[in-house]
């Protein structure tokens, strides 16, 4: 879920807090519940137990909601242009842009996710 009302700064804090403890890397999917590429993305995780688990394993998962309702301008402003939705931004344990990644590159161009894009975008990314 995509929530309009969450503070993505306190969010980015709790996240880091977290991926410290737990030695991960922060996983930040930028959408919302609008966009059906990002409802898309969140079944091929449900459908793909494997690879919600690798996901699970290396990284804290944060979502940011872009929509009418809150475009977040003020916090995705410290990151790279967003050209589509969902977009991903791999950050370090202190919040360090890592990666800004279209999830275009990880469709398989049948309306769904790609399981080999996903894994290798999963394991190059890990801590």
């Amino acid at each position: 879920i995509y929530d309009p009302k969450r503070n993505p700064a306190k969010d980015l804090l709790l996240a880091e807090t977290q991926a410290k403890q737990a030695n991960k890397r922060i996983l930040v999917e930028v959408g919302g519940d609008w966009c059906g590429w990002c409802k898309l993305l969140d079944k091929f995780y449900d459908s793909h137990a494997d690879l919600k688990k690798m996901r699970d394993e290396h990284y804290v998962l944060m979502k940011v909601n872009m929509s009418s309702l809150n475009e977040n301008f003020a916090f995705l402003g410290q990151y790279p242009k967003i050209t589509g939705y969902p977009w991903i931004f791999v950050l370090d344990v202190d919040g360090k842009l890592l990666v800004s990644k279209s999830t275009k590159d990880l469709e398989n161009g049948l309306r769904d996710y790609n399981d080999s894009a996903i894994k290798d975008f999963l394991l190059t990314w890990k801590p």
